[in-house]
């Protein structure tokens, strides 16, 4: 290590620029095919020599000796039974060096991975992940299709590891902050799903938080309704119609009708839980109109 790399390394204000010092070294030995690659196989949370040739395919005929020359460097450790990957804290360097540097390039190795997925049709978790970050609005979109239908089906492994791969660029601040509320918010789904009702409570108490804190009104509403279900689930019934109330004004106030006619009709359970009937029958009528209104016939 020469003077002035050490200097830089003195001055280094966190760990992650210590990390990111450390890797730019063990690359600047490399060829700058081989180091070109390195950079990329950071992109994917795991590679082998298909990926590497979906990322950078202007190599992809270098793919199969490049992936084998890799795996001989101190950061490359095995991946079992798929392939091999960066080592986490030289990956999260990596990452984040290239994301400051070249925020476009990051994009576009995502995009790569999301249509080299998307055709093996091996891993959608993996490919939502990069989905996201290539294009938010429509990754997103994706997410909440595969996460809904997870959690319908029951698959909670499945969910909470899409949960933990998103999470991942939450923390690393690669997507809106909204997401991260969406995030704690299915966590919460998530726990409901296997009536696990206080560890619920806890991440939509955090998912309400966040959700005021960027001042997004119908994730509040959708919060709000999902914490009346639980306080109905523990027959705390008062606390229930109180959430439900708030959740309601807000629906109005975004023009949401089909959240509005969900939430009247859990209205509607509570009070006949409470056998008050006939307030009940009234929240139900309204629902249906509303249901009739958008087109729900699930909801009819």
């Amino acid at each position: 290590m020469n003077a002035e790399f050490l200097a830089r390394l003195a001055q280094a204000q966190t760990e992650e620029e210590k990390d990111w010092l450390l890797a730019e070294l063990s690359l600047s030995v490399l060829s700058p095919e081989l180091r070109a690659m390195a950079l990329a196989a950071a992109v994917p949370h795991w590679f082998d020599a298909n990926i590497l040739g979906a990322l950078q395919p202007d190599l992809a005929q270098q793919a199969e000796a490049l992936y084998l020359q890799l795996q001989h460097l101190p950061f490359v450790e095995e991946f079992p039974d798929i392939g091999h990957n960066i080592h986490e804290r030289t990956r999260k360097a990596m990452l984040q060096h290239l994301w400051e540097t070249d925020e476009e390039a990051f994009k576009q190795f995502s995009q790569r991975l999301v249509d080299y997925f998307g055709a093996e049709n091996t891993n959608r978790i993996e490919q939502i992940y990069h989905a996201a970050i290539a294009d938010f609005e429509a990754g997103s979109s994706q997410f909440e299709r595969y996460i809904t239908s997870l959690d319908h089906n029951f698959r909670r492994g499945e969910a909470e590891a899409l949960l933990a791969a998103v999470q991942e660029l939450v923390e690393a601040k690669r997507v809106p902050e909204s997401f991260a509320a969406d995030v704690v918010y299915w966590f919460g789904q998530i726990h409901f799903r296997f009536y696990e009702a206080q560890e619920a409570l806890s991440r939509y108490d955090r998912a309400l938080k966040l959700y005021e804190q960027v001042g997004f009104n119908l994730g509040k509403a959708n919060t709000l309704r999902a914490i009346g279900n639980v306080l109905q689930f523990l027959k705390r019934c008062d606390e229930a119609l109180e959430r439900y109330d708030t959740a309601l004004k807000l629906y109005e106030q975004v023009g949401d009708n089909l959240g509005k006619a969900n939430t009247l009709r859990a209205i509607g359970d509570v009070l006949q839980f409470l056998d008050r009937r006939e307030e009940a029958l009234e929240r139900y009528d309204t629902a249906l109109k509303l249901y009739e209104q958008v087109g729900a016939k699930l909801g009819k």
